[in-house]
């Protein structure tokens, strides 16, 4: 089990990533609420996407509700931001959860 330091390792590491996407593409994502629940530590990281940049990311104690969640294990979320482990495959394979609306889900694919 990777621990809440692993993990916001992960995240800060995801967040310096996408700003080095397409700032165009970036903008046309839609302003939500994120969290990224972790079932082994009953921990959340929420935040918000505005203008294309993740921002103000905090540590919630269990699930919360957010517009874009992604639900997972610490060791997963870690894996995933490494390359270990695609989305699709997690996806597939029951190790992810995404609860989105499908046009934001058509949103972020068009950033892959």
């Amino acid at each position: 089990m990777a621990t809440e330091g692993e993990v916001k390792m992960a995240i800060d590491a995801l967040v310096e990533r996408m700003e080095e996407l397409d700032v165009e593409k970036l903008k046309q994502l839609p302003d939500r609420h994120l969290a990224l629940y972790l079932l082994d530590l009953d921990t959340s990281f929420a935040g918000e996407m505005a203008g294309g940049r993740i921002i103000n990311i905090r540590t919630e104690e269990g699930d919360y509700q957010a517009q874009l969640r992604l639900i997972c294990t610490s060791d997963d979320f870690v894996a995933l931001e490494k390359g270990d482990l695609h989305f699709a495959q997690g996806w597939a394979t029951g190790r992810f959860r995404l609860d989105a609306s499908f046009r934001d889900l058509l949103k972020l694919r068009a950033l892959a």
